[in-house]
Order: structure tokens, then sequence, then C-alpha cells
């Protein structure tokens, strides 16, 4: 990846991969809160018309693991190649 950039708040989150060629799975993003944080925008889902590989993360995440980012949870998620998903809170 060349370049990973966070915007986080108190009920929202989201991530960036810039000039990533290959969708990453399994990526650690650190949470402001343990919950349920609900994928409300996947960039690769476009235009009612879904791109026919579309990587995203079913809807939401759980973050209930270590510190991470600078914040006391983290979640594993599925970054998509140059893809933002958009995270938030309950």
């Amino acid at each position: 990846m060349s370049e990973i950039c966070l915007v986080k708040g108190r009920s929202a989150a989201a991530a960036r991969a810039a000039d990533v060629l290959s969708t990453a799975d399994g990526f650690a993003l650190g949470f402001p809160r343990a919950a349920h944080w609900r994928e409300i925008f996947n960039s690769d889902y476009y235009g009612h018309f879904p791109n026919p590989r579309v990587r995203g993360n079913a809807g939401g995440v759980v973050a209930d693991g270590p510190p991470r980012h600078g914040f006391g949870q983290s979640a594993h998620l599925t970054l998509p190649a140059s893809g933002i998903p958009v995270f938030a809170g309950h």
C-alpha cells in the first residue's frame, strides 16, 4: 500500500487506500470505542449496480481488538483496492 488515510471521530470512521492494486483482507484499523460499526458507504459498490467483484465488510465490523492507531480498540476489515469504506458507530 502506498498510502492509508484514516479519518475518525466519536461516531464515524473511514479508511482510504490510495494507489492500492489489491484488496487488503484483515486490515487492522483503530476505532474510537468498542462497538459494532455499520459499513454505511463502500466505494467498491456504486450506482445501484455493484462491481462484479465487490469487496466489503458484510455490512459492518465489531471493534473489540487491541489498541491501534492511537485508539483503544480495533477491528479487522476488508479494505477494497483504491477503496473507501466508511463506518458509523451505534
